[in-house]
């Protein structure tokens, strides 16, 4: 899972990021509050809805890449 091809969302510590390649989707947070705001959001499923995404407490960008535990 590297290169990321955009960074669609970001609100605080929460960063939706659509995987190059991949129609997978991470999204990444700090505390289950900033999740829980950010899963049922219009704007992160107005662009999961042709993929499945990923939750995950531990993500990082770094250099184009994605690491989803």
């Amino acid at each position: 899972m590297t290169g990321t091809e955009a960074l669609y969302a970001e609100h605080n510590s929460v960063r939706l990021l659509k995987l190059h390649g991949d129609l997978s989707y991470a999204i990444c947070y700090d505390t289950e509050a900033d999740a829980f705001a950010m899963k049922n959001s219009k704007q992160i499923n107005d662009h999961v809805q042709d993929g499945t995404f990923l939750l995950s407490l531990s993500c990082e960008q770094s250099d184009g890449e994605v690491f989803v535990p």
